[in-house]
């Protein structure tokens, strides 16, 4: 093909044009099979075994095993006949009365008033505080009331509880107080005396301390308003300069636990050294395991009148 300058290259046209089939040779084309009659019967058109092959020897050996039925068969609380008193709590729930958050309405009503004077008689009977009148460049803590409801588990009202609690956020680092820290019990040192004393069938004694920062004592001077409701009319502007510390204040849980772990080391306990909150009483064959959890106390040994008498 000769091709001139200045113009393109030109294709043949049968280059594009396909080229026609070749007709169908008789010899290449399958019969189709025919359809199967109806005089099979339905069975040995859907069992499986007439169209796969059978599987040899070795594949069956190969097939995973059935699955293994547990030994053990869980029992539900249900099975056991413990059941929670839901019906009993939801349908108390509707009259139970709302915890109040004003010092007004708690003061009108019986029951808070109740507690919030067993509250100020118990901070009274401690000496917690000292009238004196407003100094002056002292930092002085505000302080408020907490209402709260205790319940029994079946949703019935064990009593109205009234806590005076101080706003320990105004506090100043350094000079208001200065070391806050407190241990706390490790929940592994409680699994590990738990065994102890069921290994060896001890009793286990539980209980908690009302009041409990009101046991300690304050190093630092720290000034504090005087309870919403209970001003002394002959002094309304002097401010409590505080003696035992009070709930929310900064150093208030270390200085529970030092009054308390001063009385247990002249008691005859010893600190553990992997636990803080762990006191060890042993003399002769008496053994006994002193738990603190800030205010909530466990005790356990071998001996019962010994457990008893302390």
């Amino acid at each position: 093909m000769i091709r001139q300058p200045g113009l393109p290259l030109l294709l043949p046209l049968s280059l594009f044009i396909p080229s026609p089939l070749p007709p169908p040779s008789h010899s290449s084309v399958r019969p189709i099979p025919p359809l199967p009659s109806t005089s099979a019967s339905p069975h040995h058109l859907s069992s499986p075994a007439a169209t796969l092959p059978s599987a040899s020897s070795s594949q069956q050996n190969q097939l995973p095993p059935p699955p293994v039925k547990p030994a053990h068969r869980p029992i539900t609380r249900s099975q056991h006949g413990i059941f929670r008193p839901k019906k009993l709590f939801h349908s108390q729930a509707v009259t139970l009365p709302i915890e109040t958050t004003s010092v007004k309405q708690a003061l009108a009503d019986p029951r808070c008033n109740a507690a919030m004077r067993a509250e100020i008689q118990a901070l009274l009977a401690n000496h917690s505080w000292t009238l004196v009148p407003r100094p002056l460049g002292f930092n002085i803590v505000g302080c408020r009331w907490i209402f709260r409801i205790k319940h029994h588990p079946d949703g019935s009202i064990e009593r109205f509880k009234a806590r005076l609690v101080a706003k320990g956020f105004s506090q100043r680092p350094g000079i208001d107080f200065h070391d806050t820290y407190s241990p706390i019990l490790n929940p592994v040192t409680i699994r590990t005396v738990f065994s102890i004393a069921l290994s060896h069938h001890w009793p286990i004694l539980q209980f908690d301390v009302n009041n409990v920062f009101l046991q300690g004592s304050l190093q630092e001077t720290v000034y504090m308003t005087q309870p919403p409701g209970f001003r002394d009319p002959a002094h309304p502007d002097h401010v409590c300069c505080l003696s035992r510390p009070i709930y929310c204040l900064r150093q208030a849980p270390r200085s529970w636990y030092l009054a308390l772990s001063g009385f247990l080391q002249e008691e005859g306990f010893v600190k553990s050294k992997s636990d803080a909150s762990l006191f060890i009483y042993h003399k002769g064959t008496v053994t006994i395991y002193f738990l603190v959890y800030v205010d909530d106390l466990l005790l356990t040994g071998n001996d019962a009148p010994a457990l008893a008498h302390f």
